[in-house]
């Protein structure tokens, strides 16, 4: 479908796949992935409206952006368009300055308070439950890795999660504590189903590791919060994810649990080597800074416009 511009306007940006144009004006849309293309399972798209709607788009674009060189890259070979009419930006996460200058102590008593955890005492994984996320393998290998920390998943529910719920629930994660008045129950592995933006940047501050094993991604926003928020991550060797990480990340195969179990149990153990990535980590969130985004994206308007 396409629309006459009202005259006062030269670029129309979808920041999503959508099947629109401007007619007179410079059309720019955004792909973040093509998962529904490359994990077809993984999804509840119609895959071939899908198709249609992205080779219409890149058909007819004056120019596509994406998110990552990866899907940049995939985009290119799937759909053959010329680099020329391809432009990767990257994403930027913008945390407050509030969030990041809380000390230790502050957030340690912000987690213990609402959540009963303790600082730097658990893992945390950061998303929707849904297939591509692999969560019920991660929660495999956190069985296996034999931690005696918990694993807190905050996210809700996606689609098609039925065996993560079911593994989530499983029994061996439960256990009982008699803290001196009442037996208490206890869980090894937790969901929490939606947290407030300010107690989930504490929530991560406070981790010991977040582990992001995700079977594919378009860029990854959960390694890049957890990069500026200075916490040790665990994330995959497929897609984006090495890209973004850029070696201030442990690198696992999403496809084997014993890769992510042993790698749970390396950060569970080296305190050098968590110190080591959270400084590193950083250091490459500085390069998706909001400042830099725009500076890409500035590019690609004026490109069109000049």
């Amino acid at each position: 479908m396409s629309i006459k511009s009202d005259g006062h306007h030269d670029l129309f940006h979808a920041t999503r796949p959508i099947p629109l144009a401007v007619k007179g004006a410079a059309n720019v849309y955004t792909i973040h992935d093509i998962v529904p293309l490359r994990l077809p399972y993984s999804t509840l798209d119609n895959k071939r409206y899908f198709y249609r709607v992205i080779k219409d788009i890149v058909r007819k674009a004056d120019h596509i952006v994406t998110v990552s060189e990866f899907t940049k890259r995939d985009v290119m070979d799937v759909f053959d368009i010329p680099e020329s009419r391809i432009s990767n930006t990257w994403q930027a996460v913008a945390i407050e300055k509030s969030f990041l200058d809380l000390n230790d102590d502050e957030v340690a008593n912000i987690i213990a308070h609402r959540y009963g955890l303790q600082f730097r005492e658990y893992f945390l994984f950061l998303g929707a439950i849904e297939p591509k996320k692999n969560v019920s393998r991660m929660v495999e290998a956190f069985a296996a890795s034999g931690t005696k920390r918990p694993l807190v998943l905050v996210g809700g529910l996606g689609w098609q999660y039925d065996r993560d719920v079911e593994t989530l629930n499983d029994e061996r994660f439960q256990s009982w504590r008699f803290d001196g008045e009442r037996i208490r129950a206890e869980r090894s592995v937790q969901r929490l189903p939606y947290v407030p933006l300010a107690s989930l940047m504490a929530l991560i501050r406070g981790a010991r590791a977040v582990l992001f094993p995700s079977l594919y991604e378009g860029f990854g926003l959960p390694v890049l919060e957890a990069m500026m928020l200075g916490t040790p991550t665990i994330t995959s060797n497929t897609s984006s994810l090495p890209e973004v990480a850029g070696g201030a990340a442990m690198l696992v195969d999403p496809y084997k649990t014993e890769s992510i179990r042993d790698a749970i149990k390396t950060i569970d153990a080296d305190a050098d080597l968590r110190v080591e990535l959270a400084t590193r980590g950083k250091e490459r969130a500085a390069f998706f800074s909001p400042e830099r985004y725009s500076e890409r994206m500035a590019a690609v308007y004026d490109g069109l416009l000049k």
